[in-house]
């Protein structure tokens, strides 16, 4: 049965803890979880929804037409097999279900879909407890992106949780018996006061300071990367992949040349040696000023100091360019010693040493984990 804890009512007790009771004599909607449904009616009127034909067909005959659990229970299947955008549908429809007392949660983990889902539901539900997925506040760059969950989601979702529990990779595994499901919450929602702005902190432990005294200097670096740039430029491809950043293959040198033909008309011409794609507008480019600059901005990347940023901002299968920092000035190579000097990163003593307790000691123990 999909989307279920692999152990009978083990999610269900997690619910249960986080809600701080087991609720009777209330009304409960219960979202994609058969066991913490069945549990739940025997004391309370419940409304189950599922995405699992199987879940539906079992609570339908277990409890729906059982006369012991009363006639007070109902169970309502999205179908997702016939109508792609079912949950969607269902969103809308719950703007007209009666109150909950409480709902208990488990939604479908696509995009943001279950963020969409639990704003509709906090609105119907007087307490929610909710498991999914908890990137979109762990994200240390999620506040300086336009269009992120964090932002979408804060008034509605993030200044609404009371407490926040995170499982972490190995239990989330453990508990779904799947793997790849990534780092979960648990929140229970409902007047707020729980500090959401903790959770990308804890994520990064000591980390999260220097992360945040490089996102705080935009102001001073300079953000290169232009489409199809005639002139020495540097290819840059997406930060794919998980692991330590050590596997940072980010950059190619490009050497292009402008040509001119016989009437006159100027394009760009890569010399053949040097073309790793032929469109080039398409591609993300660093423009430098000599190869010399180029050679220096490739190594840039390759610094220690790189890597840790590329470790700690990785929250999916790649990095936003955008946030990695491109410097003003390329003419002189920029080590790991020059990056510390610009950033304010204390302690270091070289490349592989420094001064106990200092943020370049954090870097270097990152870096071994």
């Amino acid at each position: 049965m999909k989307f279920q804890a692999n152990v009978p009512f083990k999610l269900t007790k997690l619910f249960y803890e986080k809600l701080g009771e087991q609720p009777v004599n209330k009304r409960v909607l219960v979202i994609r979880d058969l066991f913490t449904a069945m549990h739940a009616s025997i004391d309370n009127a419940v409304t189950f929804i599922t995405d699992d034909k199987e879940a539906y067909e079992l609570f339908s005959k277990n409890v729906v037409s059982n006369d012991e659990f009363g006639n007070d229970d109902i169970a309502i299947i999205v179908d997702t097999e016939i109508n792609k955008n079912a949950w969607k549908d269902f969103i809308k429809e719950l703007s007209n279900m009666p109150k909950f007392d409480i709902a208990i949660m488990n939604p479908p983990y696509d995009g943001n879909l279950h963020l969409k889902i639990l704003e509709k539901v906090i609105t119907v539900a007087d307490k929610v407890v909710n498991i999914s997925p908890i990137r979109w506040l762990q994200d240390p760059l999620a506040k300086y992106k336009k269009n992120s969950d964090y932002k979408k989601f804060e008034e509605s979702i993030s200044k609404k949780i009371e407490s926040l529990e995170v499982l972490d990779v190995e239990r989330s595994n453990s508990l779904f018996d799947i793997a790849n499901f990534g780092a979960l919450g648990i929140y229970k929602v409902g007047t707020g006061g729980y500090d959401y702005v903790l959770v990308a902190k804890e994520y990064l432990g000591d980390a999260y300071s220097i992360c945040n005294k490089v996102l705080q200097c935009n102001d001073k670096i300079s953000n290169h990367i232009q489409k199809g740039t005639a002139g020495i430029c540097v290819k840059v491809a997406e930060i794919r992949g998980f692991g330590s950043g050590k596997n940072f293959d980010i950059v190619s040198l490009i050497h292009s040349e402008p040509y001119i033909d016989g009437n006159g008309y100027k394009e760009k011409k890569f010399k053949k040696k040097d073309v790793l794609t032929m469109n080039v507008e398409a591609e993300p480019f660093v423009r430098v000023n000599s190869v010399e600059e180029g050679r220096n901005f490739i190594n840039s990347t390759r610094t220690l100091f790189h890597h840790f940023l590329v470790k700690c901002w990785k929250m999916d299968q790649h990095v936003p360019l955008k946030f990695l920092p491109f410097m003003q000035d390329y003419t002189q190579p920029w080590t790991d010693k020059r990056f510390c000097e610009y950033f304010g990163i204390t302690g270091y003593i070289d490349d592989e040493h420094a001064v106990p307790n200092s943020e370049w000691e954090i870097i270097l123990n990152t870096m071994k984990e």
